[in-house]
């Protein structure tokens, strides 16, 4: 299919009106630059990518709860009832712990792992660090 496409975009471009009457450069340069943005648009649209999250502590208990936050939050948004926002309040700070102590618990879980190897330790906390430092090796 894709040995096709760039036949089927130019016969796209020919089928367009060009409108090549009109003596102001800009009409022109708007008239071709429309012409190419509909073909474009028709044959290689823009996608919005969907990443996994590098976060390994986050699991599916974490994203139920975080979707619930955001649905007590559109209630409080469409409400706009202080009992709306407290219940909110209370989703967030739940979510907020949960991660604060699965992150934990993660780098702990990580951590013990190494036994008493300091050498290992050391390599573990330097390659999970946010500052960088992963050329570390003696």
């Amino acid at each position: 299919m894709s040995a096709h496409i760039p036949e089927k975009v130019k016969l796209d471009l020919i089928s367009k009106d060009w409108d090549y009457d009109s003596v102001y450069v800009n009409i022109l340069y708007d008239n071709i630059l429309e012409n190419v943005k509909d073909s474009m648009d028709n044959w290689a649209p823009i996608k919005i990518r969907k990443t996994e999250c590098k976060k390994k502590w986050i699991d599916q208990k974490v994203r139920l709860l975080q979707k619930e936050r955001d649905i007590q939050y559109k209630i409080f948004k469409f409400t706009d009832n202080p009992a709306d926002f407290h219940e909110y309040k209370e989703k967030r700070n739940e979510v907020v712990s949960l991660l604060r102590t699965k992150e934990k618990k993660y780098y702990e879980d990580d951590i013990n792992k190494c036994g008493k190897d300091s050498k290992k330790i050391l390599k573990e906390v330097v390659s999970t660090s946010r500052e960088g430092f992963s050329s570390y090796e003696r």
